[in-house]
């Protein structure tokens, strides 16, 4: 598709507009339960308000906090009784299968709103996928929808249905509307006056994560779900800051610039780097993690100024290094001067009120609005860690706040990393996407949902961390499952109801989780770290795991480097970037080998223009592997023969050419 460049929202005229259409089932559970299970809901998160696959809340994108919102139902099916609040941000819970109308009323004037929901679905049943495209094709424009059944479910193609809708804020855009014919629509070209958004769902036994294309009156078109190309094969690598040295700033971290260039690196994501209490506190239990924070627009004093920040970043752009920012918007700090008003009624100080300097700093109850409360006076917390209060997004003021909070940074750094993305309806993250992609479209977009789940790719997220391949992974170094696992990784990414053209961070172990040498040894972690860079998706290296760093959040060894394992994951990251084959759009074959040893997979990557087969061996042992007719005895890894009197040795991983082999 010919790219289009988008246009920042007030200048569409919709700066209040609720978003792009919603798409849910009647009497979906709510995702925080599907993702943590019930009976302990209340203490994790503000998602109990959520739906799965629709925002549960309803708010105005952009919001102007001062003002007032009303809602009301214009349309319903048949049947439904379905109600709505009369606060600005409200929670639709439709009743009956159908397509609902809302409409929100604002400053600016009123907004329609599609709720598209679909019939009770279970779901234990398999969920389709859909990507779409759009060209200009004579006189018409034509949208084809990719529609894919589960790999787990009997439904074929020709058994999904496709449903388009065209989006509430460019109706006026449209002269007419959509003609469809299965699963591809057309409109004619002069019928586009201005930016045109066309949703589409493709609908078996559940409904798909929804996608949508974008129409414009020059006769561009553009997918704006694609990740930013720079993100779908680079090697990302995550630094525990505190960690990174004996004593670490900003500047510590950019006189090791060369190192992570001379590795390979294409990405750094650094933990979180603001003024928090655990930064200010580093013997607190989890040490300096940053995820406290007391201040989102300063940096920890323990790293250094923001202008330190700035120049470590121009730093990293200077090697071609992207960086990424840990984003936290689910809870702050027990210590945040805004939480200490509205729990203790302290007084906020002037230089304290930032980006409320028109609120007076002892207004009690509007510091507690921006908080989420229990029993009246008890703060809720993320998952009972008492220190970290969460955040009530049924607040426009909190919303908007942090909105300029992701303004300030976005303008310095590559990406977010959105902890606890799961915690934070999904309606803001719609509106976040909204308004940074239409700043920068290469801007990244990374969740945290631990498990996984596939609602966060409809029009939020551009990359999910593959939560299913490391357990997979961990699993295999446990001794729980056969190596052959890994082969289901990316039938299990299909499986989860992702699309096609959503990215995954591959990773072996991130500062959440022990080392992989605890649950298994090096030989293993080897192979595990193999299977992140040969598989699709962008493999992330956490810091010391090159090195043979052995605790979760040890100081880097700088001086006592495991030199044969940082040679080894070199030698990965380069064959990652060298090799064409290897990329994510690479086609995956399993590969059956005749008499395999335990411990041992193998797969084939690429296709008709080139062809490796990557060998990986978990047992902690090199062993003997026969080879089908056709592959090559050369590691690509090591440009050494592995050759063997029955084939060829592998010790922790090989790459070999097989372009006339037939796997």
């Amino acid at each position: 598709m010919e790219m289009s460049t988008p246009i920042p929202p007030g200048e569409r005229g919709e700066l209040y507009h609720p978003g792009p259409p919603r798409f849910t089932s009647v009497d979906a559970e709510p995702l925080g339960e599907l993702l943590h299970g019930s009976g302990e809901r209340t203490n994790l998160s503000p998602l109990d308000v959520e739906l799965s696959g629709v925002d549960g809340d309803l708010a105005p994108f952009d919001p102007d906090w001062a003002a007032s919102y009303e809602w009301s139902i214009a349309e319903t099916p048949d049947g439904s009784e379905a109600q709505l609040g009369d606060a600005s941000v409200v929670h639709f819970e439709p009743d009956v299968p159908g397509q609902y109308r809302l409409e929100m009323t604002g400053p600016d004037g009123s907004y329609a709103l599609t709720v598209r929901a679909f019939p009770e679905e279970n779901e234990d049943d398999p969920q389709p996928r859909v990507t779409l495209s759009a060209e200009q094709e004579g006189e018409q424009f034509r949208i084809d929808a990719d529609a894919r059944p589960s790999p787990e479910g009997d439904n074929t193609v020709e058994d999904l249905d496709v449903e388009f809708y065209v989006d509430d804020r460019d109706r006026p855009a449209l002269d007419g509307d959509l003609s469809v014919d299965g699963h591809t629509a057309t409109v004619p070209a002069d019928a586009v006056t201005d930016t045109v958004r066309v949703h589409a769902v493709a609908v078996g036994d559940r409904h798909s994560v929804a996608d949508f294309v974008r129409l414009e009156a020059d006769g561009s078109t553009a997918h704006p779900n694609d990740p930013p190309e720079w993100v779908e094969d680079a090697t990302i690598y995550e630094i525990f800051v505190r960690r990174f040295d004996d004593e670490v700033t900003f500047e510590t971290i950019e006189n090791r610039l060369d190192y992570l260039e001379d590795l390979g690196v294409d990405a750094l994501w650094l933990t979180p780097i603001l003024e928090s209490h655990s930064h200010a506190n580093p013997g607190v239990p989890g040490g300096p993690h940053g995820y406290d924070i007391k201040d989102y627009y300063g940096t920890a004093d323990a790293l250094g100024t923001t202008e330190d920040y700035e120049a470590l970043v121009e730093a990293c752009h200077d090697r071609d290094i992207k960086v990424i920012f840990d984003l936290v918007i689910n809870h702050t700090a027990r210590e945040h001067p805004y939480f200490r008003a509205a729990k203790h009624g302290e007084t906020v100080s002037a230089s304290d009120l930032g980006y409320f300097e028109n609120v007076s700093g002892d207004d009690q109850e509007f510091f507690r609005g921006l908080y989420e409360w229990e029993y009246g006076t008890t703060a809720k917390t993320y998952a009972y860690w008492q220190g970290i209060p969460v955040v009530d997004y049924d607040s426009l003021a909190l919303r908007s706040w942090l909105l300029d909070v992701i303004d300030h940074w976005q303008g310095i750094v590559d990406g977010f990393r959105c902890d606890v993305a799961w915690g934070v309806p999904r309606s803001f993250w719609k509106n976040v996407r909204d308004r940074v992609k239409a700043r920068d479209e290469d801007f990244l977009l990374l969740d945290e949902t631990v498990p996984w789940h596939s609602d966060f790719a409809e029009d939020q997220f551009d990359a999910h961390f593959d939560y299913g391949f490391n357990e997979t992974l961990r699993a295999i170094g446990r001794g729980e499952e056969n190596a052959t696992a890994v082969n289901d990784v990316l039938d299990d990414r299909a499986a989860m109801g992702y699309p096609d053209h959503t990215t995954f961070f591959n990773y072996v172990e991130n500062h959440d989780m022990s080392r992989y040498v605890s649950i298994g040894d090096r030989d293993s972690q080897m192979a595990a770290g193999a299977a992140t860079f040969t598989l699709p998706g962008a493999p992330m290296l956490y810091y010391g795991q090159e090195t043979g760093v052995s605790a979760q959040r040890g100081t880097m060894n700088w001086d006592s480097v495991d030199e044969d394992l940082q040679a080894y994951y070199e030698n990965l990251i380069d064959a990652r970037d060298s090799l064409s084959e290897l990329a994510s759009d690479a086609p995956t074959t399993p590969v059956e080998l005749d008499e395999r040893p335990d411990g041992v997979v193998a797969y084939a990557r690429g296709g008709s223009d080139g062809q490796v087969l990557v060998v990986l061996n978990f047992s902690g042992d090199p062993t003997t592997v026969s080879l089908p007719d056709g592959v090559g005895t050369t590691d690509l890894l090591t440009d050494e023969t592995v050759a063997s009197a029955d084939g060829v040795e592998v010790e922790h991983a090989v790459v070999l050419r097989a372009d006339d082999a037939d796997l």
